[in-house]
């Protein structure tokens, strides 16, 4: 559950690349002179190419901007909550390892538990931090393969 928060804000982040991706096209014609093609967007803008374009431009940045901005707090919030879970963890297992008695830790080498205590919690915070990874960048692909099917279908067809 815990994770859910930057999922979404990985989601968030993929959907403004989107949305910066798909405002470069029209910026681009209009930098070369040309009108542009989408309807909505042609509604949207004022008619002076020249403000047009600097709306694009510093659109494109805002959401370029928001989507790095988005992609870090959600590494930020995954690594934070691998420090969490970690410190969870080591508790957890401290508490294990008192219910076993005196005996035990008069038999056991204590750098040993002290690996164990690293070792363990270590990877268990790698391997959360590179899920999260993992669902940003599966977003994003698939926020990329979305917008190539709405731009051209057949190509994109054609690609895969």
């Amino acid at each position: 559950m815990d994770l859910v928060f930057p999922v979404s804000l990985s989601l968030i982040a993929s959907l403004s690349h989107v949305v910066a991706l798909y405002l470069v096209v029209p910026a681009i014609n209009l930098g070369v002179g040309r009108e542009i093609s989408s309807s909505w967007l042609k509604d949207k803008l004022p008619g002076d190419s020249t403000i047009s374009l600097m709306i694009l431009a510093f659109a494109i940045i805002l959401f370029s901007l928001s989507n790095n901005l988005l992609s870090y707090y959600s590494n930020v919030r995954a690594i934070d909550l691998s420090i969490s879970l970690n410190s969870r963890l080591r508790a957890l297992l401290f508490n294990t390892l008192l219910g076993f008695g005196k005996l035990y830790f008069d038999k056991c080498n204590q750098s040993q538990i002290v690996q164990l205590f690293n070792h363990c919690s270590g990877e268990i915070s790698y391997i959360l931090v590179r899920i999260n990874r993992f669902i940003l960048d599966a977003l994003m692909i698939c926020v990329h393969v979305v917008l190539m099917f709405w731009i051209a279908p057949m190509l994109t067809f054609y690609i895969l």
